[in-house]
């Protein structure tokens, strides 16, 4: 577990977190070379969208919606450092997917980042590739990972249990869907009114019995549940995963997922990220 902070004097919280979130944009600048200016020919896609809403929020007085959304940026920029570092060739095509303004996908190419990101630091020495024809996103050389995510418009009238288990049963069809591949499935789009208190969002504490349900359906070998989770008390976001084996997982998936993912349908805290209080 770690910790990230972006230091500041002491102000006004308003305004730090409106100079927090300048700093914020500009690190994502140099990594995505992308500006967030309105009217820049650049500014487009997801991530402009996010910056937006932190605005907006500062201008409503929503200080606390602010200060969330932005240390969920600041998770994606840890994130992108370590891939860009250590996997440069993973990071453009990254990026690329990230700043694409015609993209629908967001939280599953995010899913792709945070993944890369986890494969990078727990299993540097084993090699693999990313986005090959035909493979699941990440192949290694007799196992793989593939990545999706669940996600409810502000007006979805689907329940998330049933989200989780359509994601998971749309793949069962694709070539990838067998006993040496493990699916993460990336459920923070299911959660995106956790800190306003709203009825309905599912945790992944919560998604075992429509996971084990599609698994009857899907050959995956393992189903991995992510989330990004507000703690609105202490202003952090925190990563946490459930991992769900089949029966007919290959000891290849399981002895690499043992070196990635903790097993057991509990929920494990894996990383932590705040902005210092004013």
């Amino acid at each position: 577990m770690y910790l990230c902070k972006m230091m500041l004097p002491q102000l006004p919280e308003p305004l730090a977190t409106m100079m927090q979130m300048g700093m914020l944009a500009g690190r994502l600048t140099e990594l995505l070379r992308v500006r967030f200016v309105p009217g820049d020919p650049t500014y487009h896609g997801p991530i402009s969208k996010g910056i937006e809403q932190i605005g907006l929020y500062l201008n409503g007085g929503e200080t606390l919606k602010a200060r969330l959304e932005a240390i969920r940026l600041m998770a994606l920029v840890s994130d992108l450092e370590v891939i860009e570092r250590e996997r440069p060739d993973i990071f453009e095509l990254l990026r690329i997917k990230l700043v694409n303004p015609q993209s629908t996908n967001y939280f599953g190419t995010r899913c792709e980042v945070a993944v890369a990101q986890w494969l990078i630091s727990r299993v540097p020495d084993i090699p693999f590739s990313y986005d090959l024809p035909g493979h699941s996103d990440f192949s290694f050389a007799h196992t793989g990972i593939e990545c999706t995510s669940a996600v409810l418009g502000t007006r979805s009238t689907t329940l998330p249990g049933n989200k989780i288990r359509r994601r998971i049963r749309a793949k069962k069809s694709e070539p990838y869907c067998q006993p040496s591949i493990a699916l993460v499935l990336d459920v923070t789009g299911l959660q995106q009114t956790h800190y306003e208190g709203e009825e309905g969002i599912i945790g992944v504490d919560q998604a075992q019995p429509h996971v084990l349900s599609a698994m009857k359906e899907a050959s995956f070998g393992s189903v991995v549940i992510i989330s990004m989770v507000a703690d609105p008390a202490t202003e952090v976001i925190r990563r946490v995963h459930a991992r769900f084996d089949s029966d007919n997982a290959t000891p290849q998936l399981i002895e690499l997922l043992d070196q990635v993912y903790h097993k057991g349908p509990e929920m494990v805290y894996e990383g932590l990220w705040g902005l210092n209080k004013p």
